[in-house]
């Protein structure tokens, strides 16, 4: 199958990945990360050795464990200190230890060009791979403009499902997802590591309440199709869908004005929520955020049609991106 380069509307855009346990201790990592510290419960302080001109764009999904449910949100992350603060918390916006797997986009360049030229994102690993899926778990049926040909998945029960990949990624496949819906959240519950298990376990909920729930949820996976990865070498990120783009923007809640990015989003203010809504016809698949001033926000997975809403305690700025095909399949 063509593979086609990830680009991003950045200059010199760059990926790291990593996973880190509810205990804070780091898992796996693409390289650039140094440590992982926590401060206190449902916070995460990750420390990387990339110094980024600009701030980075962080998207993220809570691994399940336990019966719980939790959801995952990001401070602002510090460019000058190489510092991402992440919290976690329960459907009660109570700081909850979890834990998660996250992609981090920054940029090299001190210029950063939001809507101009784009420019083709870079990763630590060899044979870089990034596949899209999406499912409707109430019709239980995959659609078919994604990758189906690198996937299936199926259902075992309300919410339950699993991914089982064509081909497995040797390391490092971390995965983030989405659901279709602002009363639906999503957790990852299986992902691995091994050469062998191919199979990654999705559950969506209700938001209120955490029972179990069908919904539609979009899933992006990235991962080295090498055995051998010395995380040292950069190499060009491909994915098996042409036109596939990382568009970012940042928009200011206190004077309700989008800064960057207005040629992909266009951003409406209610009382303690924003939303976010694509200017172009497609539609994204994953978004990620980060808020200022240590906003807390819930329903950071979540999206709905053509747009995306984030829930604040007071008034900031925020930072956001989503991964989505500037033309057909979503």
């Amino acid at each position: 199958m063509a593979q086609f380069k990830v680009q991003s509307r950045m200059n010199d855009p760059r990926m790291l990945m990593l996973s880190v346990n509810s205990d804070g201790t780091l898992v796996n990592t693409s390289g650039n990360v140094v440590t992982v510290t926590k401060p206190d419960t449902g916070q995460y302080l990750i420390s990387i050795n990339r110094s980024f001109q600009q701030t980075p764009f962080v998207f993220g999904v809570c691994r399940k464990d336990g019966v719980a449910r939790r959801f995952f949100s990001v401070d602002m992350p510090n460019v000058t200190s190489k510092q991402i603060p992440v919290r976690t918390f329960n459907l009660s916006d109570v700081a909850t230890d979890a834990a998660f797997d996250i992609l981090i986009i920054g940029s090299d360049a001190r210029q950063s060009v939001y809507n101009a030229v784009a420019h083709n994102i870079q990763i630590a690993m060899q044979r870089p791979r990034m596949l899209f899926f999406r499912y409707d778990g109430a019709t239980n049926t995959m659609a078919a403009r994604m990758n189906p040909n690198e996937g299936t998945i199926t259902k075992s029960g309300t919410g339950v499902y699993s991914l089982t990949l064509r081909q497995p990624f040797f390391s490092l496949a971390r995965v983030v997802a989405c659901t279709n819906s602002v009363t639906r959240g999503v957790e990852i519950s299986a992902s691995s590591d091994s050469f062998n298990n191919k199979v990654i376990g999705i559950e969506t909920f209700n938001m209120s309440g955490g029972d179990a729930a069908d919904t539609e949820v979009f899933l992006v996976v990235v991962g080295s199709f090498s055995r051998s990865n010395n995380g040292r070498t950069l190499q060009e990120l491909l994915c098996p869908q042409p036109m596939t783009f990382i568009n970012p923007f940042e928009y200011d809640g206190v004077g309700d004005a989008m800064l960057r990015g207005n040629a992909y989003f266009s951003a409406s203010k209610a009382v303690d929520t924003y939303t976010f809504t694509g200017v172009r016809t497609n539609k994204t698949a994953v978004q990620a955020l980060s808020c200022g001033d240590g906003a807390v926000y819930s329903a950071c997975n979540n999206r709905a049609n053509n747009s995306f809403r984030v829930d604040v305690e007071s008034a900031t700025r925020v930072y956001g991106a989503s991964i989505g095909m500037r033309s057909g399949g979503f």
